[in-house]
């Protein structure tokens, strides 16, 4: 069992109030963050995002502590088991894990001569979905993982509360020969997030070809739940529509109203069916003052109708499903919408 008081103590300089309304700020993830090499200049900029940064390794992880009222490091490894692990300290700080080497890998491995464990520590470790719980995080806009190979575990660790990560990028081998025993192996890895709803949008290639970045966005409920969604009456928009937008990318093309019974409190998504004709098009959930999208996603040409899922953060403070240009070059895109429908996923 881990103590949270605790975990503000050690960031005793950082606001409180920061834990504490995770529930209405944008959040950030950042396993396995090092010194927060990406994440930490993101919560300097922006005073409305909240990160909560992962760092096992205590000598890396005190030097981030209490820098930036929204950046909350935590000494802490995300494992599958809530408890304590065995964490291998490397030379090379930024190659330590909670995994072992695989010998024939690190001597494969392109640089594995700087890479020399150079302790063993007990750390204590929890699961993604065990932390959101206690802390009382609602939702996570975007998760970073960089867990030397144990990549897949932490996304399994988040359990049921996978449907509420936005974003997710984590790094995969493809060597032949692992750098670290049992490491995520990239089919895997695509084929758990499909399965709850997510799709691959970037891939980058790194460590002279031998890892990938891989990102991924949400954009649905998941297979294992598709069955369960249930169309709300009189949802379902019209014929199919031929729409054509401005020139300009973002330009908005339509409006259409969404109105929710106030009496829903389930889980309420918008399932859209259309088909791009030329260009792209971006579908996004606006908010009643104009100024916000609760969801937004993206679908280019293609000779077939696409389907996307859009999930409503906020029925009381929703207002249109918007249709816009998000064609790269600004010139106009061409859409047939077939069909808007707001689907129920009952608790």
């Amino acid at each position: 069992m881990i103590d949270f008081s605790s975990l503000r103590a050690l960031n005793r300089h950082a606001s409180i109030s920061v834990l504490e309304q995770s529930k209405r700020r944008r959040v950030w993830l950042d396993v396995g963050a090092h010194l927060g090499e990406y994440t930490f200049p993101r919560a300097a900029e922006d005073a409305s995002l909240s990160v909560y940064a992962f760092e096992p390794n205590i000598a890396i992880a005190s030097q981030r502590f209490g820098v930036l009222p929204n950046y909350v490091m935590l000494p802490l490894a995300i494992s599958e088991q809530d408890g304590f692990a065995e964490f291998h300290i490397n030379a090379y700080t930024m190659a330590s894990s909670l995994l072992p080497f695989n010998p024939t890998g690190l001597a494969n491995w392109i640089g594995g001569e700087k890479k020399r464990v150079e302790q063993k520590v007990q750390v204590p470790t929890i699961r993604l979905d065990t932390f959101l719980n206690r802390m009382g995080i609602a939702k996570v806009e975007y998760l970073k993982i960089d867990a030397q190979g144990a990549d897949l575990a932490v996304i399994r660790s988040a359990g049921a509360r996978l449907i509420d990560f936005r974003r997710i990028s984590l790094e995969v081998q493809l060597t032949e020969i692992p750098l670290y025993e049992g490491a995520s192996e990239k089919n895997a890895v695509i084929d758990h997030l499909f399965a709850a709803g997510f799709r691959l949008v970037s891939v980058e290639r790194q460590s002279h070809d031998q890892e990938e970045n891989l990102t991924f966005e949400r954009v649905g409920p998941g297979k294992a739940r598709m069955g369960d969604l249930r169309e709300l009456e009189g949802a379902v928009e019209g014929s199919p529509t031929r729409i054509v937008t401005p020139e300009g990318t973002w330009s908005y093309a339509a409006a259409i109203p969404l109105t929710i019974p106030a009496a829903i409190t389930a889980e309420i998504w918008v399932r859209i069916k259309a088909t791009v004709l030329r260009g792209e098009a971006g579908f996004g959930l606006l908010n009643g003052a104009g100024t916000a999208f609760q969801d937004r996603s993206f679908l280019a040409a293609g000779s077939e109708a696409g389907m996307i899922y859009l999930e409503i953060a906020d029925a009381a403070d929703l207002a249109y499903l918007i249709i816009e240009n998000s064609t790269p070059d600004g010139s106009r895109a061409e859409i047939l919408l077939e069909e808007v429908t707001a689907l129920i996923l009952p608790g």
